[in-house]
């Protein structure tokens, strides 16, 4: 059956990925998901949900790469300091969302399989990707 992997950028995975299987750092794969080029957690959250269920209609239907990262704007790029939008920042705030609308999302018809965000920082994400694969993606 298929199963949903996490994808990260961070350190955390360099440093624990054997204690946390479904995390793999993204210089492991040729693979890419669709992200919505916004810096609102409820944009970015409706417009990976309709990816989602538009594309994954059944598990045979071609792997799902779901992209939970905000972009910043430019503005937020060159006032960082001041406005404190930073990459991080905005990963800290799509955090909380993560954990509540995507397992809702999710059905064992449609379900993403590779999931990337930014900011991997502790092992929940791990668990959140170990649900989805024992009550979604398990025969």
């Amino acid at each position: 059956a298929a199963t949903l992997a996490i994808i990260t950028n961070s350190t955390y995975t360099n440093q624990d990925a054997a204690n946390f299987p479904t995390v793999f750092d993204n210089s492991l794969w040729d693979i890419a998901g669709s992200y919505k080029d916004t810096d609102s957690v409820e944009t970015m959250t409706n417009d990976q949900k309709w990816k989602l269920a538009a594309a994954r209609t059944n598990p045979d239907t071609p792997p799902f790469y779901m992209v939970w990262t905000l972009t910043q704007q430019a503005a937020e790029a060159i006032f960082a300091p001041v406005t404190k939008k930073t990459i991080r920042d905005l990963a800290d705030e799509a955090r909380p969302s993560l954990f509540l609308d995507i397992f809702a999302a999710c059905t064992k018809q449609t379900y993403p399989n590779f999931l990337e965000h930014d900011n991997c920082n502790d092992s929940n994400v791990a668990a959140l990707a170990l649900a989805i694969n024992y009550f979604f993606a398990a025969d």
